[in-house]
């Protein structure tokens, strides 16, 4: 009996170890897994198609695509249109334009231009230009595409402008000539530091940026001179200046 006793004794701490054993192993497994399905519902998607809802008050419509290649490091790639920059037409009417060298080189002596000044719109018309930009990303807070970031931005845009030819006569010049078309190129250098938050499928990023830009163009002037009436088609550019931007952008995981 005593030998029996002993044998059931072994027997069921055994089988106490095993269950224990086995219950741990569960409870592991159980664990890995729910953190697993935790992570794929957020950071398991490599790329983000994004718009910004705010950047047509600079003019720009771009759509942007940001593409994940390590944990740490990201390239956002954006394209789009350029439209009437409603920011630069605010800064035309309060009369703090930014300093602009027109080549001057071929303009007669006592030369006032009477078109519209660059960025108003009385009788000039924004057109559809196109927009390119490139930013790779270091994400310094959470693993790509979350969390805080810094980048660098190359920014280049094109606007385009359409204006009337002034037209000389009796009383004074009328806007009714051929139109004139009217362009000007910007280029930007950037750094960027924002946050951008992942959801099921959605994204909310925002940020703010700090550089450097210059821009290059040709505007229509016309007007009276002392040996008469003068228009020409004139190159111009702004030397570089700092720049600001500050924006929202909504996004889609791919």
């Amino acid at each position: 009996m005593v030998v029996f006793v002993a044998a059931l004794s072994n027997s069921l701490n055994a089988q106490t170890k095993k269950d224990s054993k086995d219950s741990t192993k569960t409870v592991i497994i159980f664990n890995s897994g729910s953190t697993a399905t935790q992570k794929n519902s957020y950071t398991d998607f490599k790329g983000i198609i994004k718009v910004d809802p705010l950047a047509f008050i600079s003019g720009k419509i771009p759509v942007s695509y940001e593409r994940k290649f390590s944990d740490l490091f990201s390239v956002q790639l954006s394209a789009g249109l350029t439209s009437k920059n409603y920011l630069q037409n605010v800064i035309a009417d309060a009369d703090v334009n930014t300093k602009v060298d027109f080549n001057t080189a071929g303009l007669p002596n006592g030369y006032q231009d009477e078109t519209d000044v660059l960025y108003k719109y009385d009788h000039r018309t924004a057109k559809l230009g196109y927009m390119f930009s490139i930013q790779p990303r270091v994400y310094i807070s959470e693993e790509a595409l979350e969390g805080s970031y810094f980048a660098l931005g190359f920014n280049k845009l094109r606007f385009n402008y359409s204006t009337p030819g002034l037209v000389e006569n009796t009383s004074s010049p009328t806007f009714t000539g051929a139109t004139k078309k009217e362009y000007e190129n910007v280029t930007s250098l950037m750094v960027y530091f924002g946050n951008q938050r992942l959801y099921d499928r959605l994204s909310l990023e925002y940020f703010t940026g700090l550089g450097v830009r210059s821009a290059k163009g040709e505007k229509y002037m016309a007007g009276n001179s002392s040996s008469g009436f003068y228009e020409a088609m004139t190159p111009y550019k702004k030397k570089g200046a700092l720049t600001f931007e500050l924006s929202i952008k909504l996004g889609f995981q791919l």
